[in-house]
């Protein structure tokens, strides 16, 4: 029976992988917790299979660039000692386009999953196989640079890796979020109808100024994620917010399903809802799990942890939050920020919205870098520049999104289309979007805009 070894760093994703290899394969007890740990656990138990993933195991790089020499290095150094004997098993979410997938291959890694789910049944069938290159094939980019790249940092020995760990678990702020965030993660990884589901990701968007457009611009970023095979959800919190826009009635979402499957009612009804069947909900490509409002009264004494509760019900790669014009005092509500991965601050820029929000914008300046957030300052101007408004945020974390014509985005709201196409015939309005989505998905490649496409659709309507 073949020996595995399992580096996955994250102990419930680990342990249903243990459970589900350990019926094939013997299982070592011990797993790997970090990249500078696996040359020798290899070396000491040497199995015939090492289990990677490319995300939760512990490293300490500081950039993904340094890491990925890293690891390419490592695997090369495994393939000179070990030729065929070790196989390795890579576990990422990256875009299939990713050189560093290309890369991987190139090194004899013949086993690489890089979805967010995958079914146990096709992992388990692929192992019990030998490696085969058709597997992999998909991930080969010729045009990609081939050449292992040197690692920029030395290694530290074993001692200096736990000193560099002890001394992170030190520092104050950073620290208490990133424990909060492994917490919330660990709680969502599911193992359901024989599918390994990892953590979405999880984004909230929040209008800094009153109706700043934290609605349209949560679909825009999930239609752009969409496109790029980005497997996305999207849902928002039963709260009432004056003039707010519900995303159900933007989308009119009541005529593209027969019967709406209201997820915040449900979760309400049902003591754990984990046992009943949440459907998907797919209109333009996106899985939609929004507020009906017209049973919004119905939903009482809503709490912050409610919304997070439902996000580990989501399985895509992406889960998008929009929290409109959120309180930015009160302590409970501030706090659901630091659950997320990434925050998106959106702000008017008419100066009278600017004055009467200044204690908000206060919050925003002070929390930027806290919440690994950016601020869109929406229906930008040029003239505004004038007027001092670009010294507002750190401008390497803002973003300007150009006024653009709401006649054309409300007659595609009114056909029941998000006006993506649209908004990237502007090529700074494409910027925008563009930014934002590599900063969700790092190793994603852009497809650019398609020109003037929706404008000719919008001519044939």
């Amino acid at each position: 029976m073949e020996r595995v070894l399992l580096a996955i760093g994250e102990e419930n994703f680990s342990r249903i992988i243990r459970e589900k290899t350990s019926t094939l394969f013997d299982v070592i007890e011990r797993d790997v917790y970090h990249w500078d740990y696996l040359d020798n656990s290899i070396i000491e138990y040497r199995p015939d299979i090492v289990i990677i993933h490319d995300y939760y195991l512990e490293h300490r790089f500081q950039n993904d660039k340094d890491k990925e020499s890293f690891i390419l290095e490592l695997f090369q150094s495994f393939r000179e000692r070990f030729d065929d004997s070790v196989r390795i098993v890579y576990i990422c979410e990256r875009d299939k386009q990713d050189p560093f997938l290309s890369q991987l291959v190139s090194l004899n890694v013949l086993d690489i999953f890089n979805e967010r789910s995958f079914s146990t049944k096709d992992f388990l069938n692929q192992l019990q196989e030998r490696p085969k290159y058709s597997n992999v094939k998909k991930f080969v980019n010729h045009d990609s640079v081939t050449k292992i790249p040197s690692s920029t940092k030395d290694e530290p020995d074993n001692e200096s890796v736990n000193d560099e760990i002890d001394s992170n678990e030190s520092t104050e702020p950073k620290v208490k979020t990133k424990v909060v965030k492994e917490k919330v993660i660990k709680e969502k990884v599911v193992y359901k109808d024989n599918v390994i589901h990892t953590p979405s990701k999880l984004i909230g968007v929040v209008n800094v100024t009153s109706k700043a457009g934290s609605s349209f611009l949560t679909t825009l970023i999930a239609k752009a994620l969409s496109e790029h095979d980005i497997s996305v959800t999207v849902t928002d919190q039963p709260f009432y917010q004056e003039g707010k826009t519900y995303l159900f009635h933007l989308l009119g979402l009541h005529m593209s399903f027969e019967s709406y499957f209201s997820i915040h009612q449900s979760y309400r009804r049902f003591e754990d809802l984990t046992k009943h069947n949440v459907p998907n909900q797919t209109h333009d490509g996106i899985n939609w799990q929004v507020v009906n409002p017209e049973h919004r009264d119905d939903i009482t004494d809503w709490e912050r942890n409610e919304t997070l509760d439902l996000t580990r019900l989501f399985s895509d790669h992406v889960t998008l939050i929009d929290l409109g014009y959120m309180s930015l005092k009160d302590t409970d509500e501030v706090r659901l920020l630091h659950y997320l991965d990434h925050v998106v601050f959106v702000s008017s820029v008419i100066p009278h919205d600017i004055d009467a929000n200044h204690q908000r914008i206060e919050y925003v300046q002070k929390h930027l870098n806290d919440l690994n957030a950016k601020v869109v300052l929406n229906k930008w101007s040029d003239e505004l520049k004038k007027q001092g408004l670009t010294s507002l945020f750190d401008k390497k974390q803002s973003l300007s999104m150009p006024i653009l014509d709401e006649s054309v985005l409300i007659q595609s709201f009114y056909n029941r289309t998000i006006p993506y196409e649209f908004v990237l015939e502007n090529e700074q309005a494409e910027e925008v979007i563009r930014d934002l989505v590599q900063s969700f998905v790092p190793h994603l490649t852009w497809k650019g805009r398609k020109k003037g496409l929706f404008k000719r659709l919008i001519s044939k309507a």
